[in-house]
């Protein structure tokens, strides 16, 4: 059975640091919102109900011109109608929703008329009427008005058709374009993205320290390993762990928090431009250059940021360790 949010943020944070679970799970989460975009974009699946904007355009204004094919159908039946009828033919600027409207018109008027003539043709057949039309006649032109009525009753239905689906394309565009729904479909799949949040997560803590804390940080601070540690006096009881936990939740969590944001700025920065160019209804083009400069500079903020809070950090650390 599959757990809900409130159920999953329990089991993550049950038994765990909560400041590291933030730190990692958070970061994780930046990264799979990109890492979906990215999925949609390669495989064509849908990731919000607003990725569909500019499919579900395309195919309202293939429905609106199949739609005014249709309509403009009506005026061959129509013209032939008006010469059997001896009704008025449809005008040269008649078009759309008018000629839909007549031949509404015209084909109740080819009913009454097909109920006269089949009155006439009974009347004619038990010989009421000697000196009228002969069932023959009456038979032929019962045909063609049939003919006609049928026509029109048929391109009518075709066309109602259309704006019955062009009516169900508009709704589901409304749809999608409404933040409302757009937050609940995400809500609804947080369970799965924050899956991969997890997994994530715990792949970039352990890169991320690798990377900047061990090549990058230490290596400019000229910090190196071995020699007696925070964690060594902390089990000779020189320094109180809670000291030191206080510490890492003050200084460490936040040089973390900025170092495992950093792929995730960045594969934003990649795969937003071409989700949004190819899947969101925007205005403007997204330019990809702009963006990715744009997610390089926060890029390289985090990292200073993360720089000087960790050299605070070691900085504390050394005075928590320092005899008093």
């Amino acid at each position: 059975m599959a757990l809900n949010v409130p159920e999953i943020l329990v089991k993550l944070v049950d038994n765990a640091n909560l400041g590291k679970v933030v730190t990692d799970v958070g970061a994780g989460l930046a990264l799979s919102i990109p890492f979906v975009m990215l999925l949609g974009t390669w495989t064509g699946i849908s990731v919000l109900p607003a990725d569909r904007l500019s499919e579900l355009a395309q195919e309202i204004k293939d429905e609106e011109q199949h739609l005014a094919r249709e309509q403009d159908g009506f005026r061959g039946p129509l013209e032939e109608a008006a010469k059997l009828t001896g009704s008025a033919p449809p005008r040269a600027e008649d078009t759309g929703e008018m000629l839909y409207s007549l031949a509404r018109r015209q084909a109740a008027h080819l009913a009454a008329m097909l109920e006269v003539i089949d009155k006439q043709i009974d009347l004619a057949a038990r010989g009421a009427s000697r000196d009228g039309p002969s069932v023959e006649r009456l038979s032929g032109q019962r045909t063609l008005l049939a003919s006609l009525n049928d026509r029109l009753i048929s391109q009518r239905e075709a066309v109602d058709e259309i704006l019955e689906h062009t009516g169900t394309l508009r709704n589901r565009r409304e749809d999608a374009g409404s933040l409302v729904r757009n937050v609940e479909v995400f809500t609804d799949n947080l369970s799965a993205v924050l899956a991969f949040s997890v997994i994530f997560g715990v792949l970039l803590s352990q890169i991320q320290r690798l990377v900047f804390v061990d090549w990058i940080y230490d290596q400019i601070l000229k910090r190196r390993r071995g020699g007696p540690t925070i964690l060594s006096k902390i089990r000779q009881r020189a320094v109180r762990k809670k000291d030191y936990s206080e510490l890492v939740s003050n200084y460490y969590r936040y040089v973390e928090g900025s170092i495992n944001m950093i792929p995730a700025v960045l594969l934003f920065g990649l795969a937003f431009p071409n989700y949004a160019n190819q899947r969101l209804a925007l205005e403007r083009i997204v330019r990809p250059g702009l963006f990715l400069a744009g997610s390089a500079a926060v890029t390289l903020l985090l990292a200073v940021s993360g720089f000087f809070t960790y050299r605070r950090f070691r900085e504390k650390e050394e005075e928590l360790a320092s005899p008093k």
